[in-house]
Protein backbone atom coordinates (compact mmCIF):
# COMPACT_ATOMS: atom_id res chain seq x y z
CA UNK A 1 0.00 0.00 0.00
CA UNK A 2 1.39 3.34 -0.65
CA UNK A 3 2.54 5.80 2.19
CA UNK A 4 0.34 8.24 3.72
CA UNK A 5 0.85 11.65 3.04
CA UNK A 6 0.59 14.46 5.44
CA UNK A 7 -0.47 12.44 8.07
CA UNK A 8 -1.88 13.92 11.23
CA UNK A 9 -3.50 12.32 14.24
CA UNK A 10 -6.48 13.97 16.17
CA UNK A 11 -8.88 12.87 18.44
CA UNK A 12 -13.06 12.69 17.66
CA UNK A 13 -15.51 11.86 20.41
CA UNK A 14 -14.22 8.78 21.43
CA UNK A 15 -12.28 7.95 18.23
CA UNK A 16 -8.25 8.03 17.39
CA UNK A 17 -8.22 9.73 14.03
CA UNK A 18 -5.45 9.26 11.74
CA UNK A 19 -6.00 12.35 8.78
CA UNK A 20 -3.94 11.82 5.65
CA UNK A 21 -3.67 11.37 2.02
CA UNK A 22 -3.30 7.96 -0.57
CA UNK A 23 -3.27 7.58 -4.01
CA UNK A 24 -3.90 11.50 -4.31
CA UNK A 25 -7.49 10.18 -2.34
CA UNK A 26 -8.24 12.64 1.36
CA UNK A 27 -8.75 10.28 3.74
CA UNK A 28 -9.93 9.47 7.52
CA UNK A 29 -9.15 6.44 9.56
CA UNK A 30 -11.12 6.00 12.62
CA UNK A 31 -10.17 3.95 15.45
CA UNK A 32 -11.43 2.50 19.02
CA UNK A 33 -9.56 3.12 22.01
CA UNK A 34 -7.92 -0.39 21.70
CA UNK A 35 -6.58 0.46 18.15
CA UNK A 36 -9.53 -1.48 16.66
CA UNK A 37 -10.48 -0.16 13.12
CA UNK A 38 -14.03 1.11 12.64
CA UNK A 39 -14.75 3.46 9.66
CA UNK A 40 -12.73 5.22 7.11
CA UNK A 41 -13.86 8.45 5.18
CA UNK A 42 -12.89 8.52 1.74
CA UNK A 43 -13.11 11.69 -0.57
CA UNK A 44 -14.20 10.48 -4.03
CA UNK A 45 -14.19 12.16 -7.90
CA UNK A 46 -17.50 12.23 -8.97
CA UNK A 47 -16.58 9.11 -11.78
CA UNK A 48 -16.95 6.94 -9.04
CA UNK A 49 -20.33 7.68 -8.22
CA UNK A 50 -21.83 5.25 -10.60
CA UNK A 51 -24.21 2.79 -10.66
CA UNK A 52 -27.70 3.42 -9.22
CA UNK A 53 -26.48 6.22 -7.83
CA UNK A 54 -25.50 7.77 -11.38
CA UNK A 55 -29.10 6.26 -12.58
CA UNK A 56 -30.87 8.07 -9.35
CA UNK A 57 -29.90 11.70 -9.72
CA UNK A 58 -29.82 11.50 -13.55
CA UNK A 59 -33.53 10.47 -13.00
CA UNK A 60 -34.77 12.76 -10.44
CA UNK A 61 -32.33 15.50 -10.33
CA UNK A 62 -31.87 16.59 -14.43
CA UNK A 63 -29.32 19.24 -15.11
CA UNK A 64 -27.77 18.95 -11.36
CA UNK A 65 -23.85 19.97 -10.78
CA UNK A 66 -21.81 17.85 -8.63
CA UNK A 67 -20.30 19.48 -5.64
CA UNK A 68 -18.61 16.62 -3.21
CA UNK A 69 -18.89 12.84 -2.46
CA UNK A 70 -17.50 10.85 0.32
CA UNK A 71 -17.36 7.10 0.68
CA UNK A 72 -17.77 5.96 4.07
CA UNK A 73 -16.67 2.48 4.33
CA UNK A 74 -17.44 0.67 7.84
CA UNK A 75 -16.40 -2.51 9.99
CA UNK A 76 -20.00 -3.43 10.06
CA UNK A 77 -20.19 -3.40 6.25
CA UNK A 78 -22.85 -0.95 6.14
CA UNK A 79 -21.12 1.17 3.63
CA UNK A 80 -22.68 4.63 2.96
CA UNK A 81 -21.55 6.68 0.07
CA UNK A 82 -22.79 10.61 0.44
CA UNK A 83 -22.99 12.86 -2.31
CA UNK A 84 -23.85 16.74 -2.56
CA UNK A 85 -25.05 18.09 -5.59
CA UNK A 86 -26.20 21.48 -6.89
CA UNK A 87 -29.91 21.01 -7.99
CA UNK A 88 -30.67 23.09 -11.18
CA UNK A 89 -32.88 26.02 -9.86
CA UNK A 90 -29.82 26.15 -6.76
CA UNK A 91 -26.94 26.55 -8.65
CA UNK A 92 -26.77 30.38 -8.47
CA UNK A 93 -27.20 30.72 -4.68
CA UNK A 94 -25.43 27.59 -4.15
CA UNK A 95 -27.56 25.97 -2.00
CA UNK A 96 -26.56 22.04 -1.17
CA UNK A 97 -28.87 18.87 -1.34
CA UNK A 98 -27.03 15.80 0.14
CA UNK A 99 -28.15 12.66 -0.73
CA UNK A 100 -26.90 9.21 1.32
CA UNK A 101 -26.42 5.87 -0.65
CA UNK A 102 -26.14 2.65 0.18
CA UNK A 103 -23.50 0.23 -1.05
CA UNK A 104 -25.47 -1.09 -3.33
CA UNK A 105 -26.82 2.76 -4.76
CA UNK A 106 -29.89 2.61 -2.68
CA UNK A 107 -30.73 5.65 -1.47
CA UNK A 108 -30.85 5.78 2.17
CA UNK A 109 -32.27 9.87 3.03
CA UNK A 110 -32.04 13.11 1.79
CA UNK A 111 -31.21 16.14 3.17
CA UNK A 112 -32.49 19.66 2.00
CA UNK A 113 -30.93 23.10 1.33
CA UNK A 114 -31.63 24.43 4.17
CA UNK A 115 -30.26 21.89 6.43
CA UNK A 116 -27.52 23.80 8.47
CA UNK A 117 -24.15 22.37 10.16
CA UNK A 118 -22.45 24.14 12.98
CA UNK A 119 -24.45 27.23 12.25
CA UNK A 120 -23.65 27.93 8.57
CA UNK A 121 -25.86 27.68 5.56
CA UNK A 122 -24.90 26.00 2.48
CA UNK A 123 -24.56 29.58 1.05
CA UNK A 124 -21.22 30.10 3.39
CA UNK A 125 -20.00 26.26 3.56
CA UNK A 126 -18.25 26.12 0.41
CA UNK A 127 -14.93 24.91 1.33
CA UNK A 128 -15.62 22.32 3.76
CA UNK A 129 -12.92 19.85 4.99
CA UNK A 130 -13.46 16.59 5.93
CA UNK A 131 -14.34 16.70 9.91
CA UNK A 132 -17.43 19.29 8.47
CA UNK A 133 -19.40 16.10 7.66
CA UNK A 134 -19.15 14.45 10.65
CA UNK A 135 -22.62 15.39 11.53
CA UNK A 136 -24.21 13.92 8.59
CA UNK A 137 -22.59 11.09 8.81
CA UNK A 138 -23.19 9.95 12.10
CA UNK A 139 -25.25 6.92 11.83
CA UNK A 140 -24.53 4.57 14.73
CA UNK A 141 -23.77 0.99 13.73
CA UNK A 142 -25.08 -0.49 16.89
CA UNK A 143 -27.96 -3.34 16.54
CA UNK A 144 -29.41 -3.56 19.94
CA UNK A 145 -32.75 -2.79 21.20
CA UNK A 146 -35.74 -4.88 22.68
CA UNK A 147 -37.32 -7.34 20.69
CA UNK A 148 -34.01 -7.42 18.58
CA UNK A 149 -35.17 -3.91 16.73
CA UNK A 150 -31.60 -1.86 16.34
CA UNK A 151 -31.32 1.02 18.26
CA UNK A 152 -30.93 3.89 15.99
CA UNK A 153 -34.22 2.08 14.52
CA UNK A 154 -35.62 2.53 18.10
CA UNK A 155 -34.54 5.62 18.77
CA UNK A 156 -35.57 6.98 15.29
CA UNK A 157 -39.15 5.90 15.90
CA UNK A 158 -39.30 6.60 19.46
CA UNK A 159 -38.42 10.45 18.68
CA UNK A 160 -40.71 11.14 16.20
CA UNK A 161 -43.63 9.18 18.22
CA UNK A 162 -43.01 9.32 22.18
CA UNK A 163 -46.54 8.59 22.88
CA UNK A 164 -47.36 5.71 20.54
CA UNK A 165 -48.72 2.41 23.02
CA UNK A 166 -49.21 -0.72 21.70
CA UNK A 167 -47.05 -0.99 18.44
CA UNK A 168 -46.07 -4.28 16.89
CA UNK A 169 -43.07 -4.43 14.63
CA UNK A 170 -41.65 -6.34 12.11
CA UNK A 171 -38.84 -6.94 9.54
CA UNK A 172 -39.65 -6.27 6.36
CA UNK A 173 -38.73 -8.23 2.63
CA UNK A 174 -36.01 -5.41 2.29
CA UNK A 175 -34.76 -5.83 5.30
CA UNK A 176 -36.21 -2.23 6.76
CA UNK A 177 -38.45 -2.07 10.06
CA UNK A 178 -41.89 -1.76 10.03
CA UNK A 179 -43.74 -0.39 13.35
CA UNK A 180 -47.46 -0.77 13.31
CA UNK A 181 -49.49 1.13 16.30
CA UNK A 182 -53.00 2.90 16.62
CA UNK A 183 -52.85 6.47 16.91
CA UNK A 184 -55.61 9.45 17.13
CA UNK A 185 -56.08 8.85 13.06
CA UNK A 186 -56.46 5.24 13.45
CA UNK A 187 -53.76 2.78 12.48
CA UNK A 188 -50.52 3.96 11.07
CA UNK A 189 -47.64 1.88 9.97
CA UNK A 190 -43.83 3.40 10.41
CA UNK A 191 -41.07 2.07 7.84
CA UNK A 192 -37.98 2.43 9.33
CA UNK A 193 -34.71 1.80 7.60
CA UNK A 194 -31.32 -0.38 9.02
CA UNK A 195 -29.96 3.24 9.49
CA UNK A 196 -32.55 4.98 11.75
CA UNK A 197 -34.28 6.72 8.83
CA UNK A 198 -37.91 6.56 8.97
CA UNK A 199 -38.43 6.25 4.71
CA UNK A 200 -42.35 5.29 5.04
CA UNK A 201 -45.62 6.08 6.85
CA UNK A 202 -48.83 4.65 6.03
CA UNK A 203 -52.04 5.71 7.61
CA UNK A 204 -55.17 3.48 7.79
CA UNK A 205 -58.10 5.80 5.64
CA UNK A 206 -61.53 5.61 5.81
CA UNK A 207 -63.55 3.01 3.13
CA UNK A 208 -66.03 5.40 2.09
CA UNK A 209 -63.32 8.01 1.33
CA UNK A 210 -61.50 6.02 -1.23
CA UNK A 211 -61.39 7.29 -4.66
CA UNK A 212 -64.34 6.31 -6.88
CA UNK A 213 -61.84 6.42 -9.56
CA UNK A 214 -60.30 3.52 -7.38
CA UNK A 215 -63.61 1.90 -6.58
CA UNK A 216 -64.28 1.70 -10.08
CA UNK A 217 -61.03 0.37 -10.99
CA UNK A 218 -61.27 -2.21 -8.48
CA UNK A 219 -64.88 -3.56 -9.77
CA UNK A 220 -63.75 -3.57 -13.53
CA UNK A 221 -60.39 -5.91 -12.84
CA UNK A 222 -61.06 -7.58 -9.82
CA UNK A 223 -64.88 -8.45 -9.78
CA UNK A 224 -64.28 -11.66 -7.60
CA UNK A 225 -61.97 -9.67 -5.03
CA UNK A 226 -63.55 -7.05 -1.71
CA UNK A 227 -61.46 -4.01 -0.52
CA UNK A 228 -60.13 -5.13 3.07
CA UNK A 229 -58.22 -1.60 3.46
CA UNK A 230 -56.46 1.22 2.36
CA UNK A 231 -53.61 3.69 3.36
CA UNK A 232 -52.29 7.40 2.97
CA UNK A 233 -48.28 6.30 1.85
CA UNK A 234 -46.08 9.22 2.23
CA UNK A 235 -43.03 7.74 0.50
CA UNK A 236 -40.62 10.79 2.93
CA UNK A 237 -37.14 9.88 0.58
CA UNK A 238 -38.64 9.97 -2.71
CA UNK A 239 -41.40 13.13 -1.79
CA UNK A 240 -43.80 10.84 -3.16
CA UNK A 241 -47.27 10.24 -2.18
CA UNK A 242 -49.91 7.21 -2.93
CA UNK A 243 -52.75 5.21 -2.00
CA UNK A 244 -51.93 1.39 -1.34
CA UNK A 245 -55.19 -0.50 -1.68
CA UNK A 246 -55.50 -4.07 0.23
CA UNK A 247 -57.84 -6.28 -1.90
CA UNK A 248 -58.73 -9.98 -0.59
CA UNK A 249 -60.46 -12.68 -3.16
CA UNK A 250 -64.13 -13.63 -2.02
CA UNK A 251 -63.54 -17.20 -1.81
CA UNK A 252 -60.09 -18.06 -0.99
CA UNK A 253 -59.38 -14.67 1.19
CA UNK A 254 -56.11 -14.32 -0.57
CA UNK A 255 -54.31 -10.74 -0.60
CA UNK A 256 -53.20 -8.35 -2.73
CA UNK A 257 -51.58 -4.80 -2.74
CA UNK A 258 -52.76 -2.44 -5.70
CA UNK A 259 -50.66 0.69 -5.32
CA UNK A 260 -52.81 4.10 -7.17
CA UNK A 261 -51.40 7.70 -7.42
CA UNK A 262 -52.88 10.21 -5.68
CA UNK A 263 -55.17 11.42 -8.56
CA UNK A 264 -56.27 7.64 -8.48
CA UNK A 265 -54.53 5.96 -11.50
CA UNK A 266 -52.85 2.53 -11.18
CA UNK A 267 -49.26 2.02 -10.35
CA UNK A 268 -48.23 -0.84 -12.81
Amino acid sequence: MQRPEELNWFKVDTFYVANCIIHEQKNEFFYSRNGVWNKTYTVIPETSVGGNMSKHLQTYYKGYRFKNAIKETRADKKDIVMVEIYEKNNYKQKLVTTLFFDKTGKLINTVDPNYELDGQTKESAEDQSLEKYYEKMNMSNKAEGDNNIPKDVMNAFKAKYPHANGVKWTETETGDYSASYYGTRGKEICIINSYGVITETMTMGNPDNLLSSISAYIKQNHKSCKMVEYYAVKKLVEKKNFYKVIIADKKTKVEQELWFTTSGKIVE
